[in-house]
């Protein structure tokens, strides 16, 4: 290479380091660089590990922690050595070694360090060691390295105190010979910034869990002032947010010298911009633009460069998301506003007061929904008695005798169930991880069993059976099956259906009695009993809508509702 063109001194040094390399004489390469001036080093250095290098036999292992060691040692010269094995045709694992871990391979690479996956030797326990980039810190004397390496041990050893179930757990920390690292939980899910876009929805819980774990860090006095997609992991089993990197867009901050700003553009503050003094309010500020892009898919602000100034006040305002997406909630849209003010003053003054209003907002609108759902359950409930009264006039007009008009009747009684459908099809309006969710997607599937069921027991009456027979003896059925879902959804929501299990069984035997005594009033005493049933679920589920809408409370505002729809 031609920036690397030797003299005659450099040939003659390297030629006796050669020699001492055949004569297994171990010379020191630092002893040679020496015997030359500053200026030449790097030539040498370069000519030195051209012939050094090739000693290492291609497959020892001694190649990766030599090179390593050399760019640790040599930091200003570290290209040099790059240059050098790359010359003698070795390719060296880029993987760091760090004393007690196995690592495996590069998870993400970033301005101020790396993520690597690794295996912790003594317990054999996945993790991932976040390395801390030498270019940050070259940048300060080795004086002030030492200083500040020992303070973001000691913030990180403050943040492994942190027993939040939205922040990442630190395991480990200290140095390597590649640099800082601290070793910290795996996450297999992957960043926030690897699920966008999201729902409004789960935006409001992930934004809730982290305004929660960043409450956490500030009573410890921790700052994060990186707060970003990217640095909030979603756990691949449990979906929940986790907050991870704390500290170091403080150590870019101090390792920089010529410009002291840390954070990353798109989500600092405009204090941050400013180089001003950050409390947690600044942290509020990186939540709020991480809501921003959640709620709108775009970033709060562009078009800035740093450093701040006073021209570009107007750019750092940014266009409220209702604006640039219609659906979006109003009440959703005033907090992320809040968040982004640009005096900090005008901010949430904490972010546990920015997570109480989430849970205000969530509770009241899981009533809102809840109480849809409980507005169709009540609409629905009537047409079940007119249903199984139209049943009883079409068999008196003698419609189950006729092939033609017979279907007629049992289409008449199981579209009951288009009913029932219509109600739990509002498991839309509900994260798919909430517990409102989980209730619907139960009655879905004990309701279609139940419909599957029916059909099974209407199938086998029509064909040993008169077709009216058929009909009627279906109502005691249907009965039983209603007592049957009640009973094994009570344990799991409310206890009061035991009692109206016991009523449903009760009305399936009522039924049959009345007809093997040759009435036709099943459908009718049916209908008049699912509709009781009913109109009692949709009241309660109205009670429960006004606890969910009316204001958080210490007593109520942590509590978890779980939300059932149910129709006999």
């Amino acid at each position: 290479m031609r920036k690397y063109l030797p003299d005659d001194e450099i040939d003659q040094l390297c030629d006796e380091f050669e020699a001492a390399l055949t004569n297994q004489e171990n010379p020191s390469i630092e002893l040679y660089l020496e015997r030359i001036d500053q200026e030449r080093q790097s030539i040498l250095l370069y000519w030195i590990l051209t012939v050094y290098l090739p000693f290492l036999r291609p497959d020892d292992c001694r190649i990766d922690e030599t090179v390593n060691t050399l760019k640790s040692k040599y930091r200003h010269l570290r290209s040099v050595v790059s240059d050098a094995a790359e010359a003698c045709g070795l390719k060296p694992n880029e993987l760091p070694s760090i004393p007690g871990y196995r690592v495996d391979s590069l998870v993400s690479q970033g301005g101020q360090g790396a993520v690597y996956q690794a295996i912790q030797h003594r317990t054999g326990q996945k993790v991932a060691i976040k390395l801390v980039s030498m270019n940050q810190l070259d940048k300060v004397s080795q004086d002030h390295q030492h200083r500040l390496l020992a303070r973001l041990e000691k913030e990180i050893r403050t943040t492994a105190s942190l027993n939040h179930p939205n922040i990442v757990k630190i395991f480990d920390a200290g140095e390597c010979e590649a640099g800082f690292y601290f070793v910290m939980q795996w996450i297999s899910g992957g960043s926030l910034a690897d699920h966008l876009p999201v729902s409004q929805t789960e935006a409001t819980k992930i934004i809730r869990g982290i305004a929660g774990a960043l409450a956490a860090a500030h009573e410890y006095g921790v700052l994060h002032l990186d707060v970003k997609p990217a640095n909030i992991l979603i756990d691949g089993v449990s979906k929940e947010p986790l907050l991870a990197d704390f500290g170091l867009a403080r150590l870019a901050q101090d390792a920089s010298i010529d410009n002291p700003i840390a954070g990353t553009l798109g989500y600092m503050s405009p204090e941050q911009a400013m180089g001003a003094r950050l409390d947690s309010r600044t942290d509020i500020y990186g939540l709020g633009a991480t809501f921003y892009e959640l709620l709108t898919s775009k970033k709060p602000y562009k078009h800035v460069s740093l450093p701040y100034t006073e021209n570009q006040r107007e750019q750092w305002i940014p266009t409220p998301p209702r604006e640039i997406r219609r659906d979006t909630n109003t009440t959703l849209n005033h907090i992320c506003m809040k968040c982004l003010a640009f005096d900090p003053n005008d901010r949430f003054s904490t972010c546990s007061e920015l997570a109480a209003k989430l849970d205000q907002f969530s509770l009241t609108e899981d009533g809102r929904r809840v109480a849809r759902i409980s507005a169709r359950t009540l609409w629905v409930s009537p047409l079940f008695l007119l249903l199984n009264l139209l049943v009883v006039i079409q068999i008196q007009l003698g419609w189950a005798s006729q092939a033609v008009l017979e279907p007629l009747i049992w289409f008449t009684m199981f579209s009951m169930y288009l009913f029932v459908f219509f109600v739990l099809g509002s498991v839309s309006q509900f994260d798919k991880h909430s517990p409102e969710h989980l209730a619907i997607e139960s009655l879905w599937a004990v309701w279609i069993a139940k419909f599957l069921a029916a059909l099974t027991i209407a199938g086998s009456l029509r064909l040993v059976s008169p077709a009216k027979d058929a009909i009627l003896m279906c109502y005691p059925m249907f009965s039983a099956l209603t007592g049957f879902v009640l009973a094994t959804m009570a344990p799991r929501y409310w206890r009061s259906m035991y009692a109206f299990a016991v009523i449903a069984w009760g009305s399936s035997l009522f039924l049959m009695w009345t007809i093997m005594q040759g009435h036709i009033t099943a459908p009718g005493i049916y209908g008049g009993i699912a509709t009781i049933l009913t109109v009692i679920w949709g009241i309660k589920l109205q009670k429960l809508a006004g606890e969910q809408q009316s204001p958080a409370t210490p007593e109520n505002g942590s509590k978890t509702t779980e939300v059932v729809t149910t129709i006999s």
